[in-house]
């Protein structure tokens, strides 16, 4: 998790989810459209870019390539379990500031 000041405040951001050990699996590449839009919606607010210059849907499809397809799931099936991941598990890095990596098990 990250804190991406200029996008949302103070809320923690999600920067990836990266299965332990493995990056840049073979697998489909990125669709933006095949995501439904009230995910594409919690996407923008809760996974924003932090880097200037670089939009929200190019770095979900670097976190896509390098690490999603590691997952052994789908595109939209990846963001979802991110996304409820940040919502169960943020509250356990409110005493850090600017980045909180967290690791989990199956």
């Amino acid at each position: 998790l990250q804190r991406c000041s200029a996008a949302t405040g103070t809320a923690w951001t999600l920067h990836g989810l990266w299965p332990a050990g493995v990056a840049h699996c073979s697998g489909p590449g990125f669709e933006l459209n095949t995501l439904p839009q009230p995910m594409r919606e919690r996407l923008s607010q809760h996974w924003p870019s932090c880097s200037q210059g670089s939009t929200d849907a190019a770095f979900w499809e670097h976190e896509w390539i390098k690490h999603g397809r590691c997952l052994g799931t789908d595109l939209e099936k990846y963001f979802q379990i991110a996304l409820d991941l940040l919502e169960k598990h943020s509250g356990r890095c409110e005493q850090t500031t600017g980045e909180c990596r967290l690791c989990l098990t199956k």
